[in-house]
């Protein structure tokens, strides 16, 4: 499986980093991906929401495929997907796209020296998380959103979640006699 796992990053890195040579004045962006997708062997997936007649303009010589496909995306208002190692999902970059097919992650953390509940708050509030549950009885919080977003909360609970500061004192009991200062002096 790991050599698999290897020739398929082999193959994905030598299909986007390809040079390509491109020529293409207003025409429809889903004959550039045609186009791109018989020369170099990249899977273009399209999202039925782009249009149909979107026309782009595009001249590149001996630039990666990864920069070409950037390009065009970029001056279409459109965001990709990587599926795999040779294909590319292509879609509108409007929020409820974005939202819609970005990668989401759930991490729980376990909360020691605050009340959880708080916690929830502060990060409901701070970070505009919508998906923060709570278990009260094992003082946990569950976090489904972006990596991003999981590691910014990820830094929020644990510069929350330090223990109450202690202060060590450190007594020393002496006995005086009087009968000995007064002999010696002080």
């Amino acid at each position: 499986r790991a050599d698999q796992a290897k020739a398929a990053q082999a193959q994905a890195a030598s299909v986007l980093r390809k040079p390509v040579t491109l020529q293409f004045r207003d025409a429809n962006v889903r004959m550039v991906f045609e186009a791109l997708s018989r020369t170099t062997g990249l899977n273009v997936i399209l999202d039925r929401d782009v249009k149909a007649d979107l026309k782009t303009t595009i001249f590149v010589k001996d630039a990666s495929v990864e920069d070409t496909v950037d390009l065009i995306l970029l001056q279409n208002q459109l965001e990709k997907r990587t599926l795999n190692a040779s294909t590319l999902f292509i879609y509108p970059a409007t929020a409820a796209k974005q939202k819609e097919y970005q990668d989401l992650q759930v991490r729980t953390f376990q909360v020691n020296n605050v009340d959880a509940k708080n916690l929830q708050a502060v990060l409901k509030s701070l970070l505009k998380l919508k998906e923060v549950t709570l278990d009260e009885r094992a003082n946990t919080l569950a976090i489904r959103d972006t990596p991003d977003a999981v590691a910014v909360a990820a830094k929020v609970i644990a510069a929350h979640d330090v223990p109450d500061p202690e202060v060590m004192l450190e007594v020393e009991v002496l006995e005086i006699s009087r009968a000995g200062a007064s002999n010696i002096g002080l």
